[in-house]
Parts: C-alpha cells; sequence; structure tokens
C-alpha cells in the first residue's frame, strides 16, 4: 500500500492538477450531480468532469465493477462516498485531487492483492489535453461517447485554445465531413448544408436565430459537439448529415480573470475578457466579451464585431438551480461575393481582387436563455430551458450574374471587342428572424427486474418567424427605353459591369458602345436611381414536438437506445416576389401573391445498439429517420430521410480515443440555393462513406487531433434536370482529412515551450450541381509556437498556410467562387489574474 502512495504522489508532481483558472473545490461544496448507473470506471469519470476533480487509481480497482449512479446535490465527499459505497474502495482529498485506495481489512491489509499497474488520471480535462469522454448533444443526457451509438466529435476548449480558433469555422478541421461553403458561414455536413429554416446549429441544445458561423464568436464557448447523423427524434426538422452543438461558458465558484489581445497580419485585432466571481455561496457571474477589427487579405474588405455575454446562475436550493444568459452580438462585413472565373478559368484574378462596390451586411443579434434544473430525487430530474433571440440584418450586395447571362450581356457585336467585363446585379434586403424555443426534460432512471433504464421525456416548441424584404436596384428611365428599342436589352438598365483586371467605377451602369452609336443619349454614365420588390416574405413555422427516449442497459456488454418523436408543424406564408424571366425579358411582372397555412403531423423512430467486448471498446448500430420543411419560393415540400450508422470507438487509453463510422444517408428534396434568386431543387441526393478519428494524448509530451472520411454524396433523382443525375453535390469533396500535432516540452504542457503542425487537406469538390467546373484540391500547413509562464502568463504564434498555397473554399456558382487566405501570422498574448 505503501509504494501504491509513493506513485499516486509522484504522479501527482509529473501531472497537472487542475486547470489554471480553476480553485480547488471544497469538500463542503454542494454539487447537482446526475450520473447514470454503469461501469464503476465510467462513473468515476463522470463525477471527476462534474465535481471538478482529479481522481487518481490502478484501473484494476474499478475493473469489472458496477456503480448504481448518483443522482442529487452532494457535497464532494458526500457524493464520491455515495458512488464508492457498493465498492471495496475509500478515497483520500487533496484540495482538488482524489487518490482511490482499497480499503483495508480488519487486520489491517488489503482486501484484495491488485497488481500495481500505471495509474489513471481522471478528471476534467487537464492542460493540454484534448479528450473529453461524455456529451449532451446525443441522448440530451450526461452520457459516455462509448455508450452512444453514433459518432459525435468533442472539440474541447483546450484545443481551440491550442489552435488560435478565431472562428467556428477554424473549428471545423477536428471534424471528418464537415466543410465550408461560403464566408457567410454555411457549411455541410456528408454533403447536405445546414441551412436558415432546419437550425442546424444548436447552442445549449436550442435553434440558433442565426445559423452561419460567420456570426458565432467563440468568445463564450467552452466546448463544440458535432453529432454526425439523424437528429430528429430529439431535435425535430433538420439536415441528416449532422448538427453542431455550442455548449456556452458557465459561471463557477471562483474568482479569476483572463484577457486575451491578438494581432496579425491584415490588421487584425481582438480582445477578449473572460470574467467570473463568486457573488455569494448561491450567486455567481460571469461575463465575457469580444470586440476585434480586421482589414481582409481581399481588397476594401472589412470586418468588425462586438459581442458581450453576460450570465448568472442562482442556487435556490439543495435541489434547484436557475441561470440567465444574454448574448449581444453586433457584427458588420463588407458584402464580399469572391472572384469569377474568366473565360473558364477560375485562377485567372488574384486572390485579393474585390469586384463588389461599397456594400456591406450589418447584423445584430440578440438572445436571452432562462434554464431551470430541478433535481426532484435521487432518480429524478426536471430541466427546462427558455431562450428567443432576434437576428436583425441590413444586407446590400453586387452579385455576379450567371454565366449564360455573362455571355449574353458581353456580346462582342454590341462592345465591339473582346474584353472580359463581370456583370453584377445590386440588390438590399432588410432581414429580421425571431426565434422562441422551450425545452422541458424529464430525465430518470429505474431499474425493471435485472434491466436498468434511463428514460427521458421530453416537450419541445419552436417558433421561427422571418421577415425578410429584398429590393432589385435599376434605373427605370433607362430600363424603359432599353426595353422599348428591344426588350432583350432591357436588363442592361439593372446591371452594372466591372472590369475583373482593372475595377474601376463598379457602381455605375455603362452601356455597350453599339447602344451609343445608335443613340448617343445611352453613351454615358448612369447610376442605380429606382427599385422594385424582389422578395416581400413573410413566414411563421411552429414546431411542436413531444418525444421520448430509453436507454435500456442489459447487462455491462449490452445496450439498446431506443427513442421516437412525434412533430406538428404550421406554416403560414405571405409571399410576393418578382418575376425573374419576365424582368429579363423587359416586363416587370410579378408573380401571384401567395398567403397560405399548411400543417403536418411527423412521427421520427430511432434506434440503436451498443455491444462492449470490454470497458474501452464499443461497436454500435443505429438507424433513424430525418425530416425537414424545405421553404422554395411559394412551395412547401416534404423533406424525408433514412440514415443507418455502424461502427467502432475504443479508447486506447484514459487519453487517447480513436473511432470509425461507416454512414449511409438517403434523403429527398434538397435545396440547392447556388442560384441566389431562384434556388434549385434537387429530387433525391445520397451520401455513403466512412470517417476515422484519433484523439487525445499519445504521450505526456505529444498530443493529437486527426481524422479522415471518404464519401460520396451524388445526386440519384432529378426531374428538373434528368442530365444531374449521377452528378456530385455541390462543394462536397470525396476525401478530405486533418492532422494537428502538438509537443510539450513540460508533460501535459503545463508550462514551458510547446510546438504544434497541423495539415488540412480537402478534396476536389463540384462547384454546382452540373457539375460544370472543379473546385480543386487543397492541403494547407500551419504551424502554432506556444510558451506558457507559471505567473498567469501565456503567449502563442500561429502562421497558417505556410507555403502561401491558393486555395478555393467554396462557391455559389462560376461567377461567385470564394479564395482562401495567404499566409499569415498571429500572435496571442493571455494574461490571467
Amino acid at each position: 500500500m505503501f509504494s501504491h502512495l509513493v506513485i499516486a504522489l509522484s504522479l501527482i508532481t509529473v501531472l497537472p492538477t487542475a486547470m489554471a483558472e480553476k480553485a480547488p473545490p471544497t469538500s463542503a461544496s454542494h454539487l447537482q450531480y446526475h450520473i447514470p448507473a454503469g461501469p464503476l470506471a465510467e462513473a468515476l469519470q463522470a463525477f471527476a468532469q462534474q465535481a471538478g476533480l482529479v481522481l487518481i487509481f490502478s484501473p484494476q480497482m474499478a475493473a469489472e465493477k458496477h456503480s448504481s449512479g448518483l443522482t442529487g446535490v452532494y457535497t464532494t465527499t458526500a457524493g464520491l462516498s455515495q458512488l464508492l459505497d457498493d465498492s471495496n474502495i475509500t478515497f483520500k482529498l487533496n484540495g482538488n485531487t482524489a487518490t482511490l485506495l482499497l480499503k483495508k481489512t480488519t487486520d489491517g491489509t488489503a482486501n484484495q492483492t491488485i497488481e500495481i499497474a500505471p495509474l489513471s488520471v481522471v478528471g476534467k480535462i487537464l492542460s493540454g489535453d484534448y479528450r473529453s469522454d461524455f456529451a449532451d448533444s446525443a441522448t440530451k443526457t450526461f452520457t459516455h461517447e462509448l455508450d452512444i451509438p453514433q459518432p459525435i466529435d468533442i472539440i474541447n476548449q483546450q484545443l481551440i485554445t491550442d489552435q488560435l480558433a478565431l472562428n467556428l469555422g477554424q473549428t471545423f478541421r477536428n471534424s471528418a465531413s464537415v466543410n465550408i461553403v461560403d464566408p457567410l458561414g454555411h457549411t455541410n455536413i456528408r454533403g447536405f448544408r445546414l441551412n436558415e429554416n432546419s437550425g442546424g446549429i444548436l447552442k445549449n441544445g436550442l435553434r440558433e436565430v442565426s445559423q452561419g458561423f460567420t456570426f458565432q464568436p467563440l468568445a463564450n464557448i467552452e466546448k463544440i459537439e458535432v453529432l454526425k447523423g439523424a437528429s430528429s427524434a430529439l431535435y425535430g426538422r433538420g439536415e441528416p448529415g449532422g448538427i453542431i452543438n455550442l455548449i456556452t461558458k458557465k459561471p463557477a465558484k471562483d474568482n479569476f480573470t483572463r484577457a486575451t489581445v491578438i494581432g496579425g497580419s491584415d490588421d487584425f485585432y481582438q480582445l477578449n475578457i473572460d470574467t467570473n466571481h463568486a457573488l455569494s455561496d448561491a450567486l455567481l457571474f460571469r461575463f465575457n466579451a469580444q470586440v476585434n477589427d480586421e482589414h481582409s487579405f481581399r481588397d476594401q474588405v472589412d470586418v468588425e464585431r462586438q459581442f458581450f455575454a453576460p450570465i448568472i446562475s442562482y442556487q435556490i436550493n439543495n435541489n434547484q438551480k436557475i441561470t440567465a444568459e444574454i448574448e449581444i452580438n453586433r457584427f458588420s462585413q463588407t458584402r464580399d461575393q469572391g472572384i469569377a472565373a474568366i473565360n473558364g478559368d477560375i485562377d485567372a484574378l488574384p486572390r485579393s481582387r474585390y469586384l463588389g462596390g461599397d456594400t456591406e451586411v450589418e447584423t445584430s443579434i440578440v438572445t436571452l436563455q432562462l434554464s431551470h434544473e430541478w433535481f426532484i430525487n435521487q432518480n429524478w430530474a426536471l430541466n427546462s430551458k427558455f431562450r428567443i433571440g432576434q437576428d436583425d440584418t441590413d444586407d446590400e450586395l453586387f452579385n455576379p450574374v450567371l454565366e449564360a447571362q455573362q455571355q449574353q450581356l458581353n456580346n462582342p457585336a454590341l462592345w465591339g471587342d473582346n474584353q472580359a467585363r463581370v456583370y453584377r446585379t445590386l440588390s438590399s434586403a432588410d432581414d429580421v428572424k425571431d426565434e422562441l424555443n422551450l425545452d422541458i426534460n424529464l430525465v430518470g432512471e429505474t431499474r425493471w427486474g435485472a434491466i436498468e433504464h434511463g428514460l427521458l421525456f421530453g416537450l419541445n416548441i419552436n417558433h421561427r418567424k422571418v421577415d425578410r424584404k429584398s429590393y432589385l436596384h435599376y434605373n427605370e428611365a433607362l430600363y424603359t427605353a432599353l426595353s422599348g428599342i428591344n426588350p432583350a436589352l432591357a436588363f442592361y438598365g439593372a446591371v452594372s459591369f466591372v472590369d475583373p483586371f482593372n475595377p474601376l467605377n463598379p457602381e455605375s451602369i455603362f452601356l455597350p458602345s453599339g447602344l451609343g452609336l445608335l443613340n448617343p443619349a445611352l453613351g454615358g454614365e448612369f447610376t442605380f436611381t429606382d427599385q422594385l420588390i424582389l422578395e416581400d416574405t413573410e413566414t411563421s413555422l411552429l414546431s411542436s414536438g413531444l418525444y421520448f427516449q430509453d436507454q435500456i442497459r442489459l447487462n455491462d456488454q449490452w445496450q439498446v437506445l431506443l427513442g421516437a418523436r412525434y412533430d406538428y408543424n404550421v406554416h403560414k406564408l405571405d409571399d410576393t416576389r418578382l418575376n425573374i424571366p419576365a424582368f429579363l425579358g423587359g416586363q416587370v411582372l410579378f408573380h401571384p401573391r401567395i398567403d397560405a397555412k399548411q400543417s403536418d403531423g411527423e412521427w421520427v423512430p430511432r434506434a440503436g445498439i451498443v455491444y462492449q467486448p470490454t470497458d474501452s471498446i464499443s461497436l454500435y448500430a443505429s438507424y433513424a429517420r430525418q425530416y425537414d420543411i424545405a421553404l422554395v419560393a411559394a412551395d412547401v415540400r416534404p423533406v424525408e430521410s433514412d440514415s443507418q450508422e455502424y461502427g467502432i470507438k475504443w479508447n486506447i487509453t484514459d487519453k487517447l480515443n480513436a473511432s470509425i463510422a461507416y454512414f449511409d444517408i438517403r434523403k429527398t428534396n434538397v435545396v440547392d440555393p447556388g442560384n441566389l434568386l431562384v434556388p434549385e431543387v434537387v429530387d433525391e441526393i445520397e451520401s455513403s462513406g466512412y470517417e476515422v478519428s484519433l484523439l487525445g494524448r499519445l504521450t505526456p509530451h505529444w498530443a493529437v487531433s486527426a481524422n479522415f472520411s471518404d464519401f460520396e454524396a451524388e445526386i440519384s433523382k432529378d426531374a428538373n434536370k434528368p442530365g444531374h443525375v449521377g452528378n456530385r453535390a455541390r462543394g462536397t469533396p470525396i476525401r478530405s482529412g486533418s492532422l494537428w500535432l502538438k509537443y510539450d516540452a513540460q508533460a501535459h504542457g503545463k508550462t514551458g515551450f510547446g510546438i504544434a503542425l497541423g495539415a488540412n487537406h480537402v478534396g476536389a469538390r463540384p462547384g454546382d450541381n452540373g457539375n460544370s467546373f472543379e473546385l480543386p484540391s487543397y492541403t494547407l500547413w500551419d504551424t502554432t509556437l506556444t510558451y506558457k509562464t507559471s505567473r498567469g502568463v501565456d503567449l502563442r504564434l500561429q502562421i497558417e498556410n505556410l507555403t502561401n498555397k491558393r486555395w478555393i473554399s467554396g462557391a455559389y456558382n462560376s461567377q461567385s467562387i470564394f479564395v482562401g487566405h495567404g499566409s499569415r501570422a498571429r500572435l496571442a498574448v493571455d494574461y490571467q489574474f
């Protein structure tokens, strides 16, 4: 026993015992716990993570032992004692570290003989560790990832910090099959785009009012959970590729303040503040803020943000706690539609070339979330969340017209030359989105005979309202005059062009020189003097859902997950929009106004099975249905998906895990927004393939985050364009992968020097559903140098795109292609006090 204690104490001296900002919890601190029954090792991990403890013990102690779980409010001492009550294990608590020991018999010896093995250290994530074992998103309960019959990637705060990720999109390199579509932050998972209506981005399990990741700062994000596959059985309508759940930081019982200043290339400046205060034993307060200003590598493009997020929690009594969170997010960015392919060449223009005008998107997002946690008794808890939010966006942009229209407008017979010109329409929009969410979950545990059940009963109400007014700007007098000459010429009165090699006067209308010869009055410079309603739409979508879930533990090896949800949706649409084909032909006409109401119900089931041959390996299979509502102009179409998953998860060590998953998804009525004026609908897309990942600590000095995906998403049915059948889905690579490898001179990177090397590969992708052009593959290399002191000051230097590679992040079409940044550097200074 003495040698056991010596090893434990020696390990404490070389492993960090807690993240620097956390003060040791006292044994008298009362905390709420919800730990399901299961293997003792998993229960200990859950307790350590919820209590903020580091537990040290020999793995043999917990081997083949079962825990009845822990639910309710306990002090650290009482909770750990209750958890170990049925075992022959006791513990010694020292600050925030607990060492588990074997109980002694009456003669003073250990009541069984255990071979001394390398000790396990579990608990809240140690400094420098990337792996998190528990997730909320997959089951809406605190569940070990080995027990989840779906892939889930947990991107924790340590990994976000080490990679110096400055926006949500930069974290996606840590999740296979996730790729970015455009600079406003729209994202594909397994080939299916997360769109505004389906709400694939959640915050604390509730739909976010704004879905572009560009609008999601990381200042108050504790971790990111990317749940792959169907999720309708818990969250209602959505995309079958998966969801992204952002978990916000919560107040703690200790006092700290951390300030981070970041500066770098392109005149980038950012300030982050994270401060926490215990106002009393029951009242806790935390405040996060972010302010940044950036001049992009793109000519004339600027970005500004101000973000503030206060949060306060109050422990009503030992069983109940309420939390209130507010987010105020103001964002503005030059409206950039990328570069254009010139005569089919997507590399003809430099990455810095800006083809727009003096236009920008301004967004103001305000949200309020209220949460109530009530531990009714030792077995049941009631959790309620209410969230309201508004996204008010004013948007003005020059949008390049499609390639076929470019060729018609750039008619050599009218211009008398073969000069390249890029024609754009000018439009503006006022877009107000309001979102209301109510989520009530009753969680409990019970045993029927020898079988344990983790039960979830839920009610969810979501109301999303969108009021959108957009306008097409033009010169009415010029349009009318040209229509009188020839209706085919009228569109010249609603477009401006820019010389892509010498972009001057981008906001003026100039007519072909041939028209000036025909009529000298047509040879001058014109401006956009008038506007037409392009789209006037009010949409209301009310979804009410009831759902049930049963996590059945048959024994220590076999688990079954069953769930189902019934949603009732009421959709109202009041829509008026310009008839684009008529306008192109010289007539100002509108489609008939639509004032409609539609309602329907949807049942969506979910089933999964997990087999664990050992405590560290799980094999799973699952099936689930997904549904969504596609809103395309005035057409409301049902969307259904079937998803199958098969996979293996392996906790190689207590700090390193690996997984492999195979999936097969079929979805109907896929909306493609490649043409912003007239979205296209694809009847069916199939996506199937596999993903692999490796995450955690290879050794105390080496950490890794690696993933790879190989899948194909292709159009299997398209009645509108039969020639597209067999084409790959827009913007989706067949193969992609990422590697992040970090070396810390000191074990676990608590202090001292560290260096990391990263590589991110994205395969070739079709630029549109017609596969008429391809975005080339790319591999980006980056490196990060870190230095951590013991005095609360940390330095991080990051250099991205080391080889200055030209790369394309995405495209709407061949005239709107988004090129990525070149080599750039960022320096971050963190100070904690």
